[in-house]
């Protein structure tokens, strides 16, 4: 995952620091034997390690802010009660959208949308809440909570629908 987006070890010491988590299409690859490309990079922070997490991201990596902090919104409709913001970061070709947890960096991650994005990666493990049905590319999708937007066009792309 490191080399896939030109990160180094570093990165993990921060992700440790910071108390973060990767998820999204970025855990999916590295949990199912990189069957896809991830298009970009999902980190997910408490408020009280946000600053420093993102000072250090710009500072220490060369990114830059791709657009301002904004709400959650409707992509992430039921997820919003637990994400304060989203910080959008560019780091060469890839973007990088930092979420900030109200409580908990895993927090968020238990209220998607299904079971094939409920994975994370933090600086010493991988985490899946659902490893039998994410390893054999099944899914449980919580219909009551869709969004109005396609959510899972990713997983379907990804041939886990």
């Amino acid at each position: 995952l490191l080399h896939f987006f030109g990160l180094d070890q570093k990165f993990l010491g921060l992700l440790d620091d910071a108390k973060a988590v990767i998820s999204g299409s970025a855990a999916l690859a590295v949990i199912n034997g990189w069957t896809h490309t991830p298009r970009d990079l999902d980190i997910y922070v408490s408020s009280w390690s946000l600053q420093t997490l993102l000072e250090r991201l710009l500072d220490e990596y060369d990114m830059i802010y791709v657009r301002e902090p904004r709400a959650p919104g409707d992509r992430y409709d039921r997820i919003s009660s637990a994400i304060v913001s989203i910080h959008t970061l560019r780091f060469g070709r890839f973007t990088i959208d930092v979420m900030e947890a109200k409580h908990t960096s895993m927090e968020p991650i238990f209220l998607f949308h299904s079971s094939v994005v409920m994975n994370a990666i933090t600086a010493y493990s991988v985490f899946s809440a659902y490893p039998y049905l994410t390893s054999t590319m099944r899914n449980v999708v919580n219909s009551a909570i869709i969004p109005k937007k396609d959510p899972i066009k990713k997983e379907r792309e990804a041939r886990f629908l």
